[in-house]
């Protein structure tokens, strides 16, 4: 310290009483200065998530803003990057519809798996969601998952049980994959929302006989009948219902009210004069083929049924000139040929029957030309089954050469039952 200068021992110790002042208040201040409380530090911290929590609201309020902007304006090559970040930060699940717009804007874009995959998405979150199960529905039906169709639309209809629409997505899925109770189900949810719906009615029915139930079948046709007295179709089905259960009165009164919307419908004058013949009112038939040739003159089946008719009335000869007009009309129509003969075989029990005797020669004469006869219809094939079942039955009967030689000479019966063939 001697040998220093006075002028330098001033800076020195100045330096020395700074760095002990600075260390004293830096060690007391410290030692003074309060401490925070959790609770302190917790508020901290919630007001810091609440700061946060605004600024990521905000965020997702921006981003559907301007998702749903782009999308009213059609520019959905702009969308998605928007309404994924809703996604992405709307950790409340306020933005609902965002998976409904997402979706529809990957459709817009022709990226249908991209939906399908966002309507999944959203329905982790939204299970409930119908538009969702809806549309996934559509999707699954489209690529031809029908099971996977069935599981969607189903739990739509569970959402919204009074879903027109939607039922009638479902009961086609139903019938299809053979679940037939739950097609009649889901046909009869149709019929009770729209007691109008006549196909839903026809499909119901065709379900109903699937399962034998023909009597709710029928019913299920007469309810549709009152709602649509005007459908034809229905009359005619419930006619040809009538039939099948050889509900010959039920039949011919539907067959009757067809007529009073359409008279000049042949199929339903035949099929009421079929249902006459079931009946035995070969008169009643009679007179309704008939009617049908004031409609269709040249009608060669309606000729050849007046045939019949009038052979069943035992009017053989009337029923022959009918025959034959039949046959000249239409020489390669089988049924002609099949009433002449059956006239002909007719007129040979009804003779027999009559002389109370075993087959005669002039029988089997006839026989042989009853035989001779439906040999001309085999040439058509819709009736040549029935010409050889009826030429095998005549076989027994016909003459033999031992007949032929015990009868020389003799082609023609001479019998006066026969009197009006030749």
């Amino acid at each position: 310290m001697k040998g220093l200068k006075k002028r330098q021992i001033f800076p020195f110790v100045a330096h020395v009483l700074g760095f002990l002042v600075f260390a004293w208040v830096a060690y007391y201040g410290c030692a003074t200065a309060p401490q925070i409380s959790p609770e302190e530090e917790a508020a901290m911290r919630a007001r810091e998530k609440a700061r946060q929590d605004s600024i990521r609201k905000f965020e997702v309020a921006k981003n559907w803003s301007l998702g749903r902007e782009n999308y009213k304006n059609k520019e959905f090559d702009r969308v998605a990057p928007y309404f994924w970040k809703v996604i992405e930060l709307d950790k409340e699940h306020r933005f609902k519809d965002v998976y409904t717009f997402l979706g529809q804007t990957y459709f817009e874009l022709g990226k249908v798996d991209s939906a399908e995959m966002v309507y999944k998405l959203g329905l982790e979150v939204f299970p409930d969601n119908v538009f969702l199960n809806r549309s996934l529905g559509y999707i699954a039906m489209s690529k031809g998952d029908e099971e996977a169709a069935i599981k969607y639309y189903e739990k739509v209809v569970e959402l919204k049980p009074n879903s027109l629409s939607d039922w009638k997505r479902l009961a086609p899925l139903y019938a299809k994959n053979d679940m037939t109770e739950d097609a009649i189900r889901a046909y009869q949810k149709i019929i009770e929302l729209d007691p109008n719906d006549a196909e839903a009615r026809t499909v119901l029915t065709a379900l109903l006989r699937e399962t034998g139930d023909e009597e709710a079948a029928l019913q299920q046709m007469e309810e549709a009948l009152q709602k649509t007295p005007d459908n034809k179709q229905l009359v005619f089905d419930l006619a040809r219902a009538y039939m099948r259960a050889k509900d010959w009165q039920k039949a011919e009164e539907k067959l009757k009210y067809y007529l009073t919307l359409d008279p000049n419908d042949i199929v339903i004058r035949e099929d009421l004069a079929r249902v006459y013949q079931r009946q035995e009112r070969f008169r009643d038939a009679l007179q309704e083929y008939k009617n049908i040739l004031k409609i269709d003159p040249n009608n060669v089946r309606a000729v050849a049924n007046i045939a019949y008719n009038y052979m069943r009335l035992r009017q053989f000869k009337t029923a022959r000139n009918w025959a034959k007009r039949a046959i000249r009309m239409d020489k390669s129509y089988g049924f002609g040929y099949i009433v002449l003969g059956r006239i002909y075989e007719q007129t040979v029990e009804d003779c027999k029957k009559k002389a109370g005797r075993d087959y005669s020669f002039d029988d089997k004469l006839v026989a042989k030309l009853a035989y001779d006869t439906f040999k001309k219809a085999l040439s058509d094939i819709e009736f040549k089954q029935e010409a050889e079942s009826r030429m095998r039955s005549l076989e027994p009967i016909l003459p033999t050469q031992a007949d032929y030689f015990m009868n020389k000479g003799k082609t023609k019966p001479t019998d006066p039952c026969y009197s009006w063939i030749y």
